[in-house]
């Protein structure tokens, strides 16, 4: 449960980022 929320969150700022730099 812990780790699927870490992985979640980890994926969520990732893609965040990803947008960022994309944008």
């Amino acid at each position: 449960m812990l780790g699927q929320a870490t992985c979640g969150a980890v994926f969520a700022l990732g893609s965040w980022a990803w947008g960022l730099g994309y944008l």
